[in-house]
């Protein structure tokens, strides 16, 4: 019977590690199946826009031959939200620190772009202030509203409002010391420069005492829950403004000293080639090296890791992206028109991405033919697209409706609020029948 036993055991054993053997290969070739499919798509969507981006090839505005052009940086936007929007759609959760990267960019173009236009425009008046919160707040007002959604859903909407308002109060406050350009000579006079850096020193403090010093930011933000919060917390705003924290300042000291980047690159078209050749080989020597650095000591770290030291490192690729893209003056002189055109409706596509591209809060995708996967993606993006470019040209009309271009700071407040006004008073009486209204 012991026997008998043994041999009946022995077999159940041999079966286990038989059937054992035979999950852990399924296990292992649907891993891999797995990753060729993502690597497949990921290669296919490469080759696509890859192409896309190369046909459509064009002069940039004017043939202005200059660092970072409207052009270039709206193409830099459309590079980033192609990849962005990709990596929610197929989940490839593997390249989730680029994607951090990209949002930096974002938030750095900011600073960047709101400070060249301040130091050029010297405009700071409540016309700037009202377009720039119509422009950023809008369309995610409507859909919050309309879905019944936290604002923090859409979280790069609150955080380039928030430093929307580091760049305006920057430069805006003692603003005698901003540099200035003669319209005549195009030369900058930075005569002002002990003050403008005094400026950046004030704003730097600032921003590490909320956001790097403990206990602070709850101070700040906690009288803004009502609008912040999401699921009844806090956490999702701390933990995206607090991984964006530094960028928009980067963005204001690189337009503070873009003068002086811009010449450094055009004085190489003025050298002879053979040194001209050494000096660009010398700058990508290092930036690559740099690159190399950061790639291998932070970028490849697992997700939380790579959270806590993305802030003080995010600017290492930045900065060699925009060296490499303008080394030569003929990268300078070109740039895609289909990614610039992809990249002045961000904002949209950012919110539509939820509703229109996916669903479940991007959670699952849209299958409107079943069991053709590619099918499927072409038909939902192209709609995508274009319900993202109605609703920019929508809420670009209503911006200048609201304050028309050269509105002076007293008329465009009153325009502003009056807005404010009528909106809530609509908003606060469809609550209010809302709530008063007999069930069923």
């Amino acid at each position: 019977k012991q026997w008998y036993q043994r041999r009946v055991h022995g077999k159940q054993w041999y079966q286990r590690r038989v059937h054992g053997k035979q999950w852990y290969q399924r296990r292992v070739h649907g891993k891999q199946w797995y990753q060729r499919r993502v690597h497949g798509k990921q290669w296919y969507q490469r080759r696509v826009h890859g192409g896309l981006a190369y046909i459509t090839m064009k002069p940039v505005f004017r043939g202005q031959d200059k660092v970072l052009s409207r052009d270039q940086t709206e193409e830099w936007k459309g590079i980033m939200q192609i990849g962005f929007v990709l990596y929610h759609y197929f989940h490839t959760e593997q390249v989730y620190n680029l994607i951090r990267i990209f949002i930096s960019c974002y938030v750095w173009m900011t600073g960047f772009g709101n400070t060249a236009y301040f130091l050029i425009k010297k405009d700071y008046s409540f016309a700037r202030v009202g377009y720039m919160m119509v422009r950023l707040n809008w369309l995610v007002f409507w859909v919050c509203v309309v879905l019944q959604q936290d604002v923090m859903l859409y979280y790069i909407c609150p955080l380039h409002t928030l430093f929307f308002f580091v760049a305006y109060f920057t430069n805006a406050i003692w603003s005698s010391t901003n540099p200035t350009l003669n319209p005549e000579t195009k030369e900058w006079d930075y005569s002002g420069w002990k003050g403008y850096t005094a400026k950046l020193l004030a704003s730097f403090g600032v921003l590490f005492l909320i956001f790097d010093v403990h206990g602070v930011w709850d101070v700040v933000w906690d009288w803004w829950y009502w609008l912040l919060q999401m699921d009844g917390s806090m956490h999702e705003w701390w933990f995206r403004s607090t991984l964006d924290h530094f960028d928009t300042w980067l963005g204001i000291l690189m337009a503070f000293t873009y003068p002086w980047l811009d010449k450094a690159m055009h004085s190489l078209d003025n050298l002879s080639k053979g040194k001209a050749l050494a000096i660009r080989a010398g700058l990508a020597t290092a930036v690559g090296g740099a690159m190399y650095y950061w790639y291998t000591t932070w970028y490849l770290l697992p997700k939380r890791p790579y959270n806590a030291i993305h802030p003080y490192t995010f600017w290492i690729p930045l900065v060699s992206y925009v060296l490499m893209r303008n080394l030569f003056k003929v990268w300078r002189l070109w740039a895609s028109s289909f990614l610039g055109w992809m990249g002045k409706i961000t904002l949209e596509t950012y919110i539509f991405q939820y509703h229109v591209y996916m669903m479940y809060n991007a959670k699952a995708s849209i299958a409107i033919f079943q069991g053709w996967p590619y099918v499927n993606f072409g038909v939902i993006t192209i709609i995508y697209i274009v319900l993202s470019k109605i609703a920019f040209d929508a809420t670009q009309s209503f911006c200048f409706f609201l304050i028309p271009r050269g509105t002076k700071s007293k008329p465009a407040a009153i325009r502003f609020f009056t807005m404010l006004t009528v909106v809530g008073a609509l908003y606060g009486v469809c609550v209010l029948i809302t709530e008063t209204a007999p069930p069923g």
